[in-house]
């Protein structure tokens, strides 16, 4: 290593501060939340928004299908026991779509 690389790391590093600008140009992941549970929604809503996360809440199989076809979230938590629509019938009919695949 030469005199002037000293302090820094391999070929393609760049230190955590130069990244700091490109975080803020991106939006925060997203994160929809399926649940019937409204005490588990906004536990885990305020949880994970505090970490920055952009939580979307959804009571029911439908709401969720609806909001991820109208803004397909990065991740999905999906409750599994839910009346109506459970969390494996949810999870089949995001698959079959190929927007929320």
């Amino acid at each position: 290593m030469h005199t002037a690389d000293a302090g820094r790391g391999p070929v393609g590093f760049e230190p955590e501060t130069s990244a700091l600008p490109l975080r803020e140009a991106y939006a925060p992941p997203t994160i929809l939340m399926v649940d019937d549970t409204p005490a588990n929604l906004a536990l885990l809503s305020a949880m994970l928004g505090r970490r920055g996360y952009r939580v979307t809440p959804a009571a029911s199989g439908a709401a969720a299908l609806q909001s991820a076809q109208a803004d397909p979230p990065d991740l999905i938590l999906l409750d599994i026991t839910m009346p109506g629509m459970n969390g494996y019938e949810v999870c089949e009919r995001l698959k079959a779509n190929a927007k929320t695949h």
